[in-house]
């Protein structure tokens, strides 16, 4: 039986990125990674080409702190404000 799931938004790894103002390479490259670097939440579906979160308490929690305290270490090819 397929699962439902009713959410408001979706991101993909293009829209973590614009959410915290980094590139989409690092949002690859830290889901990639086990654990995953700075926190990033498992992703809700795996697709082929992309992992996808769904619009939850944990990832809107995740983008506010990394707002407010950002990256754990220095990221390669962050953008500066």
């Amino acid at each position: 039986m397929a699962k439902i799931i009713r959410c408001t938004r979706l991101y993909g790894v293009a829209e973590l990125a614009e959410a915290i103002d980094q590139r989409r390479n690092n949002i690859s490259v830290w889901n990639s990674e086990r654990p995953r670097r700075n926190g990033l939440p498992e992703p809700t579906f795996q697709l082929a080409c992309s992992p996808i979160w769904i619009d939850s308490a944990e990832v809107e929690n995740w983008i506010a702190d990394f707002l407010v305290n950002g990256p754990t270490r220095r990221t390669r090819g962050s953008r500066v404000k």
